[in-house]
């Protein structure tokens, strides 16, 4: 879950209503970051020295951090120098959740958040270890999922995409990406790329065109696809036999996830129930899991976000009533009461089961969390990841941004579903009904088991 920017307390809830990203829930009233827009290599290595000391959450990772400011005075002198001694440093804080976006995955992230791009459309999968954690270079990127030769696999093709005209399929490897170099177009072997190396020599400026060496059951094919602005779907949803509604939510991360659920309830708000797949949703924004939240729930407590501002610690408490978003900030004896009017209402009030699994993380644990704690959702599946801990995107000088550690997130009965272990250790949400996917039979058995506890709820009127 990322959380972005920082500012006044009018000026959060009103970006928080609009339903944008930019949102740091403030309760106290630290000093602003001042971050110039354009700088030198140096100062940019010492503005990301001074963000991180002043909101990373976990201040015992920090002992050392004073020995970091002056580390590499007089040694940098271009922008590449200023990323790398950046890099350097947020590694030694042994948080994969805090790293360095240079300009143009900056600009890549954006995209994606507006909820289009431009590119061919496609999506691609993270390589993963095997206790579930993304595979990374020596510098921290991830590498893509592979197939068992090692190439890119596509994991979906975006539908009206220019990748579907041009015939691309999900599971096709991706072998080579031609690039021009001394005049000529040269095909690059995949295997040793990163997933940011990959998307950044598939995408390209609309009307330009990418050519691609793929492989689809042995055979080698050749594509020319003509980028063009693609839209991105954060879920999609259809009915189920006996007339259950279905909605799979893939991320909360994109501006207009919130309406396209608006869309789905009421596409199917004639279904007998409804059953929300978080399953594999590695999360998103907070907004979008709170007013996520706010379609199903007509009042009662949210979240609770204790964050790191300005060195302090500070506490917020999110609920919804009928008519508002109220968030309370806790600084010792002092609080503040905020309301921001509700935009998104409740649209349903069907019985409702959450399949989630273990790669359902960050923003979906806080939604599924919401549900549950409220009583509103019946969980299905296995524990959730159990990440528990958030992040605030904060811009930086020459169009670059820091992904920074700054908070923990509570469900509404106070649980924290992370763990100071991580990973396989962590509490994560417990599902309601504990059913472990049987990789061996036949269809989908955890949904299976979604409908038929929906069908329960159903009948017993709950």
């Amino acid at each position: 879950m990322k959380l972005y920017e920082r500012g006044s307390l009018k000026r959060v809830l009103g970006l928080l209503a609009a339903l944008l990203i930019l949102v740091l829930f403030y309760m106290g009233r630290p000093e602003p970051l001042i971050i110039p827009a354009q700088t030198d290599p140096q100062t940019l290595y010492h503005t990301a020295w001074r963000v991180v000391g002043e909101t990373f959450y976990d201040r015992g990772k920090l002992e050392d951090w004073q020995s970091w400011e002056h580390r590499y005075d007089g040694k940098l002198h271009s922008q590449q120098d200023a990323e790398k001694a950046i890099d350097e440093m947020l590694k030694s804080l042994d948080d994969p959740f805090t790293y360095f976006l240079g300009a143009r995955a900056t600009a890549a992230e954006i995209d994606q958040r507006r909820g289009s791009f431009v590119g061919i459309g496609i999506t691609l999968g993270v390589k993963l270890d095997t206790q579930g954690q993304p595979v990374t270079d020596a510098s921290g990127q991830v590498f893509p999922a592979v197939s068992a030769d090692g190439y890119p696999l596509v994991k979906g093709v975006i539908e009206g995409g220019p990748a579907a005209d041009a015939g691309l399929k999900a599971g096709d490897e991706i072998v080579a990406v031609f690039e021009v170099q001394s005049g000529k177009l040269v095909p690059l072997d995949t295997r040793a790329m990163t997933l940011a190396t990959l998307t950044g020599k598939i995408r390209g400026p609309a009307g330009s065109s990418v050519q691609l060496i793929v492989r689809r059951e042995g055979k080698a094919i050749n594509l020319t696809i003509v980028r063009a602005a693609v839209q991105i779907r954060s879920l999609t949803y259809k009915r189920l036999e006996g007339n259950l509604g279905y909605i799979k939510i893939e991320h909360f991360g994109a501006d207009n996830m919130v309406p396209q659920l608006v869309e789905a309830v009421r596409a199917l708000k004639d279904a007998r129930g409804l059953v929300v797949d978080l399953r594999n949703n590695p999360g998103g924004q907070v907004p979008n899991a709170i007013w996520g939240a706010a379609v199903f729930l007509e009042r009662g407590h949210v979240t609770t976000m204790k964050s790191r501002e300005s060195g302090r610690l500070v506490e917020s408490q999110i609920s919804l009533t009928p008519d508002k978003l109220v968030v309370v900030g806790l600084e010792g004896t002092e609080s503040e009461l905020m309301k921001a009017r509700r935009d998104v209402r409740q649209q349903t009030k069907l019985p409702l089961v959450i399949l989630v699994n273990e790669h359902s993380a960050s923003a979906s644990e806080m939604f599924a969390g919401a549900l549950q704690d409220n009583g509103r959702a019946v969980v299905v599946g296995v524990k959730t990841f159990g990440k528990g801990i958030g992040q605030s995107l904060l811009p930086m000088p020459n169009g670059t941004t820091l992904h920074v550690t700054t908070l923990r997130y509570y469900t509404p009965k106070m649980r924290w579903v992370g763990d100071a272990s991580g990973g396989l250790f962590s509490n994560g949400i417990i599902p309601d009904v504990v059913v472990p996917a049987d990789k061996a039979a036949d269809g989908d058995n955890q949904l299976r088991a979604a409908q038929e506890r929906l069908e329960t709820l159903i009948s017993t009127g709950r």
